[in-house]
Protein backbone atom coordinates (compact mmCIF):
# COMPACT_ATOMS: atom_id res chain seq x y z
CA UNK A 1 0.00 0.00 0.00
CA UNK A 2 2.54 2.52 0.73
CA UNK A 3 4.74 1.64 -2.16
CA UNK A 4 1.92 2.51 -3.63
CA UNK A 5 0.63 5.12 -2.25
CA UNK A 6 4.17 7.37 -3.63
CA UNK A 7 3.82 5.93 -6.72
CA UNK A 8 7.56 3.66 -6.15
CA UNK A 9 8.18 2.64 -9.46
CA UNK A 10 11.82 1.02 -11.59
CA UNK A 11 13.78 4.24 -11.35
CA UNK A 12 13.37 5.28 -7.71
CA UNK A 13 15.97 4.89 -5.27
CA UNK A 14 14.14 3.42 -2.06
CA UNK A 15 15.26 4.81 1.48
CA UNK A 16 14.55 3.09 4.82
CA UNK A 17 15.91 5.00 7.84
CA UNK A 18 14.77 2.34 9.94
CA UNK A 19 14.67 -0.87 7.99
CA UNK A 20 14.27 -3.97 11.03
CA UNK A 21 14.35 -6.88 9.27
CA UNK A 22 13.81 -5.04 5.31
CA UNK A 23 9.92 -5.72 4.68
CA UNK A 24 9.87 -2.46 2.89
CA UNK A 25 12.92 -3.06 0.88
CA UNK A 26 12.57 -6.26 0.35
CA UNK A 27 9.13 -5.74 -1.00
CA UNK A 28 9.95 -2.42 -3.29
CA UNK A 29 13.37 -4.21 -4.67
CA UNK A 30 10.42 -7.36 -5.81
CA UNK A 31 8.01 -5.17 -7.06
CA UNK A 32 10.62 -2.40 -9.52
CA UNK A 33 12.30 -5.96 -10.17
CA UNK A 34 9.31 -7.29 -11.62
CA UNK A 35 8.18 -3.97 -13.25
CA UNK A 36 12.37 -3.86 -14.84
CA UNK A 37 10.84 -7.32 -16.53
CA UNK A 38 12.51 -9.63 -14.07
CA UNK A 39 16.03 -10.85 -12.22
CA UNK A 40 17.83 -11.60 -15.28
CA UNK A 41 17.84 -7.98 -16.43
CA UNK A 42 20.42 -5.71 -16.77
CA UNK A 43 17.77 -2.97 -15.00
CA UNK A 44 17.36 -5.76 -12.21
CA UNK A 45 21.13 -5.75 -11.31
CA UNK A 46 20.95 -1.54 -11.67
CA UNK A 47 17.83 -2.07 -8.87
CA UNK A 48 19.68 -4.23 -6.42
CA UNK A 49 23.22 -2.66 -6.55
CA UNK A 50 22.44 0.98 -6.37
CA UNK A 51 18.70 1.96 -5.80
CA UNK A 52 18.32 0.50 -2.51
CA UNK A 53 19.31 1.75 1.14
CA UNK A 54 18.49 1.08 4.73
CA UNK A 55 20.12 1.51 7.98
CA UNK A 56 19.16 -0.20 11.24
CA UNK A 57 20.63 0.13 14.94
CA UNK A 58 20.53 -3.66 16.10
CA UNK A 59 23.52 -5.38 14.60
CA UNK A 60 21.95 -8.44 14.66
CA UNK A 61 18.68 -7.22 12.93
CA UNK A 62 20.84 -5.84 10.52
CA UNK A 63 22.22 -9.57 9.65
CA UNK A 64 18.83 -10.70 9.75
CA UNK A 65 17.70 -7.90 6.73
CA UNK A 66 20.66 -8.67 4.87
CA UNK A 67 19.71 -11.96 4.82
CA UNK A 68 16.46 -11.45 3.75
CA UNK A 69 17.10 -9.38 1.35
CA UNK A 70 19.65 -12.41 -0.35
CA UNK A 71 16.75 -14.38 0.00
CA UNK A 72 14.68 -12.00 -1.89
CA UNK A 73 17.35 -11.83 -5.22
CA UNK A 74 20.08 -10.11 -3.27
CA UNK A 75 20.53 -5.96 -2.81
CA UNK A 76 22.09 -6.07 0.52
CA UNK A 77 24.49 -4.18 -0.08
CA UNK A 78 23.22 -0.92 0.36
CA UNK A 79 22.43 -1.54 4.40
CA UNK A 80 24.49 -0.44 6.84
CA UNK A 81 24.42 -0.43 11.14
CA UNK A 82 23.93 2.60 12.34
CA UNK A 83 21.94 5.48 14.58
CA UNK A 84 19.59 7.40 12.17
CA UNK A 85 20.12 10.07 14.21
CA UNK A 86 23.76 10.22 14.81
CA UNK A 87 26.63 12.50 12.50
CA UNK A 88 28.67 9.92 11.21
CA UNK A 89 25.03 8.39 9.44
CA UNK A 90 23.77 11.79 8.64
CA UNK A 91 27.41 11.87 6.34
CA UNK A 92 26.26 8.34 4.85
CA UNK A 93 23.04 9.87 3.96
CA UNK A 94 24.29 12.70 2.53
CA UNK A 95 27.11 10.76 0.41
CA UNK A 96 24.66 8.42 -0.76
CA UNK A 97 22.81 11.86 -2.50
CA UNK A 98 25.21 14.57 -3.40
CA UNK A 99 28.89 14.27 -4.93
CA UNK A 100 30.90 16.82 -3.10
CA UNK A 101 30.25 19.59 -5.54
CA UNK A 102 26.67 19.68 -3.79
CA UNK A 103 25.15 18.11 -7.24
CA UNK A 104 23.11 15.60 -6.70
CA UNK A 105 24.18 11.45 -7.51
CA UNK A 106 22.89 9.57 -10.64
CA UNK A 107 20.94 7.30 -8.20
CA UNK A 108 19.94 9.22 -5.39
CA UNK A 109 16.50 8.82 -3.54
CA UNK A 110 13.42 9.68 -4.82
CA UNK A 111 11.48 7.70 -2.44
CA UNK A 112 11.39 7.05 1.40
CA UNK A 113 9.43 3.99 3.75
CA UNK A 114 9.86 4.44 7.08
CA UNK A 115 8.07 2.33 10.03
CA UNK A 116 10.28 4.26 12.74
CA UNK A 117 9.99 2.79 16.62
CA UNK A 118 7.28 4.35 18.44
CA UNK A 119 8.76 4.19 21.91
CA UNK A 120 9.63 7.71 23.09
CA UNK A 121 13.20 6.97 24.28
CA UNK A 122 14.00 5.94 20.47
CA UNK A 123 12.51 9.64 19.21
CA UNK A 124 10.57 8.68 16.29
CA UNK A 125 11.13 12.35 14.99
CA UNK A 126 14.09 12.98 15.58
CA UNK A 127 15.11 9.86 13.09
CA UNK A 128 12.31 11.40 10.99
CA UNK A 129 14.09 15.43 10.89
CA UNK A 130 16.91 13.81 10.36
CA UNK A 131 16.21 11.72 7.60
CA UNK A 132 14.75 15.23 6.40
CA UNK A 133 17.36 17.38 6.66
CA UNK A 134 19.62 14.81 4.65
CA UNK A 135 17.89 13.77 1.69
CA UNK A 136 17.25 16.03 -1.79
CA UNK A 137 14.01 18.25 -2.25
CA UNK A 138 10.96 16.61 -3.79
CA UNK A 139 11.48 13.33 -2.06
CA UNK A 140 8.31 11.66 -1.39
CA UNK A 141 8.27 10.01 1.64
CA UNK A 142 5.20 7.49 3.38
CA UNK A 143 6.00 7.20 7.37
CA UNK A 144 3.78 5.03 9.53
CA UNK A 145 3.48 6.95 12.47
CA UNK A 146 0.91 6.49 15.71
CA UNK A 147 -2.02 8.91 15.31
CA UNK A 148 -2.01 11.49 17.24
CA UNK A 149 2.25 11.85 17.26
CA UNK A 150 2.82 15.16 15.75
CA UNK A 151 0.32 16.61 18.26
CA UNK A 152 1.58 14.84 21.30
CA UNK A 153 5.78 15.10 20.43
CA UNK A 154 7.33 17.64 20.69
CA UNK A 155 6.24 21.65 18.89
CA UNK A 156 9.94 22.12 18.26
CA UNK A 157 10.17 19.10 16.35
CA UNK A 158 7.30 19.57 14.47
CA UNK A 159 7.44 22.84 13.24
CA UNK A 160 11.07 22.02 12.25
CA UNK A 161 9.17 19.18 10.36
CA UNK A 162 6.90 21.39 8.90
CA UNK A 163 9.20 24.24 8.17
CA UNK A 164 10.75 22.41 4.99
CA UNK A 165 8.46 20.43 4.61
CA UNK A 166 4.78 19.82 3.27
CA UNK A 167 2.58 17.06 4.46
CA UNK A 168 0.41 15.85 2.29
CA UNK A 169 -1.99 13.12 3.11
CA UNK A 170 -2.52 11.36 6.60
CA UNK A 171 -4.52 8.10 5.96
CA UNK A 172 -5.81 6.41 9.10
CA UNK A 173 -5.18 2.52 9.19
CA UNK A 174 -7.87 -0.15 10.18
CA UNK A 175 -7.56 -0.12 14.11
CA UNK A 176 -6.86 -3.92 13.93
CA UNK A 177 -3.65 -3.35 11.36
CA UNK A 178 -1.18 -4.01 14.39
CA UNK A 179 -1.43 -6.32 16.87
CA UNK A 180 0.16 -4.15 19.62
CA UNK A 181 -3.07 -2.11 19.69
CA UNK A 182 -0.87 0.42 18.46
CA UNK A 183 -3.64 2.83 16.76
CA UNK A 184 -1.59 4.21 13.22
CA UNK A 185 -1.76 6.39 10.06
CA UNK A 186 0.53 6.56 7.28
CA UNK A 187 1.56 10.18 6.59
CA UNK A 188 2.64 11.34 3.44
CA UNK A 189 5.05 13.98 2.76
CA UNK A 190 7.28 16.50 -0.24
CA UNK A 191 10.49 17.16 1.22
CA UNK A 192 11.61 20.69 0.84
CA UNK A 193 8.26 22.24 0.57
CA UNK A 194 6.98 24.48 3.28
CA UNK A 195 3.91 23.30 4.21
CA UNK A 196 2.79 27.23 4.50
CA UNK A 197 -1.32 27.27 4.36
CA UNK A 198 -1.50 24.54 2.24
CA UNK A 199 -4.26 21.83 3.42
CA UNK A 200 -3.80 17.92 4.32
CA UNK A 201 -6.21 15.60 2.54
CA UNK A 202 -6.96 13.40 5.36
CA UNK A 203 -9.08 9.96 4.96
CA UNK A 204 -9.89 6.25 6.83
CA UNK A 205 -9.88 2.98 6.16
CA UNK A 206 -12.39 1.72 8.34
CA UNK A 207 -12.55 -1.73 6.86
CA UNK A 208 -9.74 -3.44 4.93
CA UNK A 209 -11.39 -6.71 4.51
CA UNK A 210 -8.75 -8.67 6.36
CA UNK A 211 -8.68 -10.58 8.64
CA UNK A 212 -6.44 -11.07 11.92
CA UNK A 213 -4.72 -14.75 11.39
CA UNK A 214 -2.59 -16.21 14.40
CA UNK A 215 1.23 -15.27 14.54
CA UNK A 216 0.59 -14.28 11.04
CA UNK A 217 -0.45 -11.09 10.45
CA UNK A 218 -3.47 -9.74 8.73
CA UNK A 219 -4.44 -12.07 5.83
CA UNK A 220 -7.43 -11.86 2.94
CA UNK A 221 -8.79 -15.00 4.10
CA UNK A 222 -11.89 -14.29 2.01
Amino acid sequence: LMYRLINIHQNDSVFDGACGSGAFLTKSMSNMIQEAGGNGTAKAKEIKRYQLHGIEIDRMIVSLAQSNMLLHLDGHSGIVQGDTTSPEMSQWMHDINFNSDGSLRKHHVTKILLNPPYEKKYKSLDIVNNIFDNMPKGTDAAILLPDHKLEKDSKRKVRKMLKNNRLLKIIKLPDETFSEGVSTSIYIFKLGEPQGDHEIFTCQIKDDGLETVKNQGRQDIH
